[in-house]
């Protein structure tokens, strides 16, 4: 089984919550005969405002990761994420057990944590539960890329704040996809670049453009989910962004 953990940010009923998936696991998860999802959920005892776990809290909440990554490896469940929000933290895991063996698990946690462990067992032979709850829509992938980014950025001690030129990259199988692309983004700001051929080391069309905004993620992101979704439209793809990193000033 393929493991490659992500993580995004979302709002799940108007509270923030980060999801921690394994998204290599999406390979084979339909393939998985383990038709049980368990759900082991954990309250907080010291939760910030934001509803995240306390500074204090972390140790022991590496305890109870630690020990159901152990557990799905000795037992060939699917450990595929979890979510941490409005002050508790639930962890989603495929498995052939029953509820018996099920609540056994969750006393073998209490003991090691000290921590109430909430359970819930049910039927989900087709991961349904893993596709529409933890594995990131479009716009929250393309969110997770925006951050690669930015993360790049403060590595260079970047001014975030500051605007500057953002060049974009998208692909199409045709010269008819990408002038209407080349239509759609210069209606919407976006100035022209490069629109170049298919070579021996880009296969398809490509289109640069270019505009000008701050690289945050509330501004950037809106965007390129515009970009993304346009080029998919017309059977492209959008092929991310880059910027020059502008360091602080003091």
């Amino acid at each position: 089984m393929s493991e490659n953990w992500e993580i995004y940010r979302v709002g799940i009923d108007g509270q923030s919550a980060f999801i921690f998936f394994n998204d290599g696991v999406s390979e084979t998860i339909n393939e998985l005969a383990l038709p049980n999802l368990l759900k082991l959920q954990v309250a907080f005892r010291n939760a910030a405002e934001s509803g995240m776990a306390g500074e204090g809290e972390l140790a022991t909440l590496d305890v109870i990761d630690d020990e159901i990554e152990s557990w799905a490896a000795d037992t060939g469940a699917a450990y595929v994420g979890r979510v941490t929000c409005a002050g508790c933290r639930t962890y989603f895991c495929y498995t052939d057990y029953c509820q018996e063996d099920a609540e056994a698990l969750a006393e073998h946690l209490i003991l090691q944590s000290g921590y109430e462990i909430g359970i819930s067992l049910d039927a989900d032979p087709d991961k349904q539960v893993y596709w529409d709850a933890i594995y990131p829509a479009p716009q929250e992938r393309q969110v997770m890329s925006d951050m690669q980014v930015i993360k790049q950025l403060e590595a260079y001690n970047d001014n975030l704040s500051a605007p500057r030129r953002i060049d974009h990259f998208a692909y199409f199988d045709s010269r008819v996809q990408i002038e209407m692309f080349v239509n759609w983004a210069r209606k919407h700001g976006f100035m022209i670049d490069q629109m170049a051929k298919p070579s021996a080391d880009v296969p398809q069309h490509m289109v640069v453009f270019h505009h000008d905004c701050r690289p945050l993620p509330e501004e950037i992101s809106s965007h390129t989910f515009a970009v993304a979704a346009n080029a998919n439209r017309l059977g492209g793809e959008y092929g991310g962004w880059t910027t020059t990193a502008q360091s602080q000033t003091y």
